[in-house]
C-alpha cells in the first residue's frame, strides 16, 4: 500500500501513532519466558500481546529488522510471521531496514520487501539516500510497480546526524539537498494525494522538521526520536497538514515495553500508552 493509504488508515482511526517493534528477549516479562520455550516462539508470543493490544488505535506498526536479525533464522521467522500477523490485524506494515547500495544490489533488496508473495513482503521500507540517486531508484520503482511506499532518511533522530547531514554545501545543508533531490525525481509525483515518497526526520530537530516540511508538502514524514528519545508533542505541530495528518509519528521503546513501568501485562500497558501519546499528539497536530 502506498503513502495515502496510510493516511486513509490514520484518518480512520483519529491516530499518527505507528509503533515500533524491536524485540530484546532479555527485557521480556517472565510469564512470556515461562510460557514460550525457544527465540521463535518468544519472540512470536511478544509481538503478537504488542500487536493485539495496539492494532485498534494506530494505523501502522514498524519492524526493525536488525532485532530480529540478531537472533539469527529464529529471529527471521518470526518477523516473517508478525508481519503477517500485522496484516491479518489491517494494519500498515513498515520494515524499517534503512537499505542502500547499487543498483543491482538495490533491486535485490527491492525485490525482498516488494515484491508479492515474497517472504518478508510488507508496505514499505525505510532507504538512505546517501550513496547519490541510483542507490534508491531501485526501491522507488519497485515501489510504482507494486504500489508501495518508501521513507528516505532525511534527517534523522540521533545526536550526531549533524556530522553529515548538516554540512554546507554551496550554502545549502546536506539534509536540505537530499529533500529538494527527492521531489525532483519522476517518481515522486502522483495522482494520489500524498506521493509514494516520504520522509524520515526526527522529532528532536523541530527547526529542521519545519523546513523539510516547507520543501516537501506531498511527502508524508515519519517521525522518530518521540518519547525515550526526548522528542515531545509540541515539536511536531509543523510536521501536520491541515487536516492533522501528513504524518506519521514513531514510539518504540515508550510501548512495548510500558510494561516496565505500569506493572501491567505486555497487552495492556502497550493500549495504556498508545491512548495516552495519542491524546498528546492530537493536541498539537490539528491546527
Amino acid at each position: 500500500m502506498n503513502l495515502s493509504k496510510l493516511m486513509e488508515k490514520a484518518a480512520e482511526k483519529n491516530s499518527v501513532i505507528v509503533v515500533g517493534i524491536d524485540p530484546v528477549i532479555s527485557r521480556f516479562p517472565g510469564y512470556i519466558l515461562k510460557n514460550n520455550t525457544g527465540v521463535y516462539a518468544q519472540l512470536m508470543a511478544f509481538g503478537k500481546e504488542v500487536i493485539d493490544g495496539v492494532y485498534k488505535n494506530v494505523p501502522a506498526i514498524k519492524f526493525q529488522s536488525a532485532y530480529f536479525e540478531s537472533y539469527g533464522i529464529e529471529g527471521m521467522k518470526a518477523l516473517r510471521d508478525l508481519i503477517e500477523y500485522g496484516r491479518g490485524k489491517d494494519l500498515y506494515i513498515i520494515a524499517d531496514v534503512k537499505r542502500g547500495d547499487i543498483g543491482s544490489t538495490a533491486e535485490a533488496y527491492a525485490r525482498a520487501y516488494f515484491e508479492k508473495g515474497s517472504d518478508f513482503e510488507v508496505d514499505c521500507i525505510t532507504v538512505n539516500p546517501y550513496l547519490g540517486d541510483d542507490s534508491n531508484e531501485a526501491f522507488y520503482k519497485y515501489a510504482d510497480k507494486y504500489d508501495k511506499g518508501v521513507f528516505v532518511l532525511v534527517k534523522t533522530s540521533n545526536s550526531t546526524s549533524d556530522q553529515i547531514q548538516d554540512l554546507i554545501i554551496e550554502d545549502e545543508e546536506i539534509f536540505i539537498r537530499v529533500a529538494r533531490g527527492m521531489k525532483d525525481n519522476k517518481f515522486y509525483q502522483s495522482d494520489d494525494k500524498f506521493s509514494r515518497i516520504g520522509a524520515v526526520v526526527g522529532a528532536t530537530y523541530p527547526k529542521q522538521l519545519a523546513e523539510v516540511r516547507k520543501i516537501l508538502p506531498g511527502s508524508v514524514l515519519l517521525i522518530p526520536g518521540y518519547g525515550a528519545q526526548g522528542g515531545k508533542g509540541e515539536d511536531l505541530r509543523n510536521a501536520f497538514d491541515e487536516e492533522g495528518l501528513s504524518a506519521i509519528v514513531n514510539s518504540s521503546r515508550g510501548i512495548i515495553y510500558a510494561y516496565e513501568k505500569r506493572g501491567m501485562a505486555i497487552k495492556e500497558s502497550a493500549r495504556e500508552a498508545v491512548d495516552e501519546m495519542n491524546k498528546d499528539l492530537n493536541k498539537w497536530r490539528f491546527k
